[in-house]
């Protein structure tokens, strides 16, 4: 049996607008390139998006977990960013993308990294603004 995605709405996205949330990406999702929304504290799932600002963010990584996965155990949700939601307006969801001018992007690879790392290789565990773009995360510069 498929499990239902549920993508949240505009209405739903506004009324998350300076909650603590985390936001993952979950492998085996249909929809692989949203992102996982839960409200802290708790465990449950609220829905889905495809992008996001984080702020006063805080990445964590769950290591024996980690090491698991890196091992060739089975993929399974080991790493989180956790921040406070930022809502953006339909209109300047479109803008999102032109952040990215300006920002470095965020990698994360169990097999290779213990944390997560800036493209240029260091290691970063908080941020003062995230942009989550369709499975990607940029750390954005101060500026924007």
């Amino acid at each position: 049996m498929k499990r239902e995605i549920k993508v949240l709405t505009d209405a739903e996205r506004r009324k998350l607008d300076g909650t603590n949330i985390s936001l993952h990406v979950r492998l085996n999702n249909p929809h692989k390139d949203m992102f996982v929304v839960k409200v802290l504290p708790g465990t449950k799932v609220l829905g889905y998006l495809d992008a996001a600002v984080l702020e006063n963010c805080t990445m964590r990584i769950h290591h024996s977990a980690r090491r698991k996965v890196a091992a060739g155990a089975n993929r399974s949700v080991h790493c989180w960013i956790l921040g406070t939601y930022k809502y953006v307006t339909n209109e300047s969801h479109l803008l999102l993308p032109s952040l990215t001018r300006d920002a470095v992007e965020i990698h994360y690879n169990p097999k290779r990294d213990q944390s997560f790392v800036l493209h240029n290789g260091g290691a970063v565990e908080t941020a003062k603004r995230i942009l989550f773009w369709y499975k990607r995360i940029y750390l954005l510069k101060e500026s924007n």
